[in-house]
C-alpha cells in the first residue's frame, strides 16, 4: 500500500539473472515485496518508516532464473520536488550526509561551485548529475585509483574516467558535500561507508 503523503505508484519488475549463483535481489526504490524468500538489513527510522539497505534472497538464485519485485516509485512532479525542501531528519543527516575528514577542499569548492546558481536541492543535484555524467568519461576496465588517494577527488581531477560505481560515488560525495543527503555504494575508495 501507498504511504499517507508520498506520491507513489506500486509497480511490478521482473529480473533475470545472467550471472549464476547470485543472492542479492535488485528493485526499484522503495521495494514492498519479493515472490522469493529474503533476508534484508534495515534500519528502522524515527519516524517508524523502514530504510532499506540491502536484500538477498535465502537460496542462491542460478542464471537464468527470474523473481518478481513490487515496489512503491515516486511519481512527484518536478514542481513538487523543487518546493519540498525542509529540514531533514536527525537519522537522514547523520546517516546520509557523513564525509571522510580527509576529503580534499577541491571536491567540496567544485560542488559548491556547480549548484551555487540553483536555490533548491533537487535543481543542486540535477545540476551535480549533468556535471557528472559529462565529466566521466565511461570505462569499465579502468584500474582501481591509487591506494593513498580519495578515490572521488583522483576521479575528478586527475582520471575522469570509471563505471556505474564511479559515478555514483562521484554523485554521492559532491551532493553531501553541499547538504544533499545520498547513499554512497562501495565506492572507488574515498573512504565511505
Amino acid at each position: 500500500g501507498n504511504l499517507p503523503g508520498y506520491a507513489r505508484i506500486e509497480i511490478t519488475q521482473t529480473v533475470r539473472l545472467y550471472v549464476n549463483n547470485q543472492n542479492i535481489l535488485y528493485a526499484q526504490s522503495q521495494p514492498e515485496r519479493f515472490d522469493v524468500a529474503t533476508e534484508a538489513r534495515i534500519g528502522k527510522t524515527s519516524t517508524n518508516a523502514f530504510d532499506v539497505a540491502l536484500i538477498r534472497s535465502r537460496r542462491t538464485i542460478r542464471e537464468g532464473n527470474t523473481y518478481q519485485v513490487v515496489s512503491l516509485v515516486s511519481v512527484a512532479d518536478e514542481e513538487s520536488l523543487r518546493s519540498d525542501w525542509q529540514v531533514y531528519p536527525d537519522w537522514i543527516s547523520t546517516t546520509y550526509l557523513q564525509l571522510p575528514e580527509a576529503l580534499p577542499a577541491r571536491v567540496r569548492n567544485l560542488a559548491q561551485q556547480i549548484t551555487a546558481p540553483y536555490p533548491n536541492p533537487y535543481d543542486q543535484a540535477a545540476a551535480l548529475e549533468k556535471y557528472v555524467r559529462e565529466k566521466i568519461k565511461y570505462n569499465d576496465q579502468v584500474s582501481s585509483p591509487p591506494t593513498e588517494r580519495d578515490g572521488v577527488d583522483y576521479t575528478l581531477f586527475d582520471r575522469s574516467e570509471g563505471y556505474c560505481n564511479y559515478y555514483a560515488a562521484v554523485m554521492a560525495v559532491m551532493a553531501r558535500a553541499v547538504g544533499i543527503p545520498a547513499r554512497n555504494p562501495d565506492d572507488v575508495r574515498s573512504g565511505q561507508t
